[in-house]
């Protein structure tokens, strides 16, 4: 698996807590990052970035 990942030239596994097989994973499901515009983007479509839930006035972690 780590073969296949070299070869596809993810970054994934550089980032703290994401192995072969969560970035394996990661590409089966969003496909190759470089198709959206910015990380921020891929980010928010692969549900990578912890956010806040809110509606009006309460906010829930």
């Amino acid at each position: 698996m780590t073969q296949v990942l070299d070869e596809h030239g993810t970054r994934l596994r550089e980032v703290d807590g994401i192995g072969p097989v969560t970035a394996a994973r990661l590409i089966g499901r969003t496909g190759r990052a470089s198709r959206f515009p910015t990380a921020a983007a891929y980010a928010n479509y692969n549900g990578g970035v912890p956010g806040r839930r809110g509606g009006g006035r309460r906010h829930q972690p």
